[in-house]
Parts: structure tokens; C-alpha cells; sequence
């Protein structure tokens, strides 16, 4: 995972899973698929077995 910039909040479209907005700080994943997600959001669904949703 990478932190959040200022030019990455107004690039990204919002995370995925839960549709918030990236702040500046946070923590960002990128899949092999190259979306992006929250960390705190992707983490507990890929260890559910999940894939790219």
C-alpha cells in the first residue's frame, strides 16, 4: 500500500467498496487488475478469498 497524495485525491475515483472519496494520508492498494482501494477496505475482502470486486 501507498499514502494518498493531494494530486492523487483529485485523479482517483472513489474507493471502490465503500464509494468514499481518497483523503490526502490514507493509506491506497492497488490489485493486479490496477484498481484501487481504501487498504483498510481490500485487506479483509481479499482474506475472505475474495477477488477484484
Amino acid at each position: 500500500s501507498v499514502q494518498i497524495t493531494e494530486a492523487d485525491v483529485l485523479e482517483d475515483d472513489p474507493c471502490g467498496i465503500c464509494h468514499m472519496e481518497y483523503e490526502a494520508g490514507e493509506a491506497r492498494s492497488t490489485l493486479g487488475c490496477n484498481h484501487r482501494f481504501h487498504t483498510d477496505c481490500i485487506t479483509p475482502w481479499i482474506s475472505q478469498g475474495g477477488t477484484c470486486p
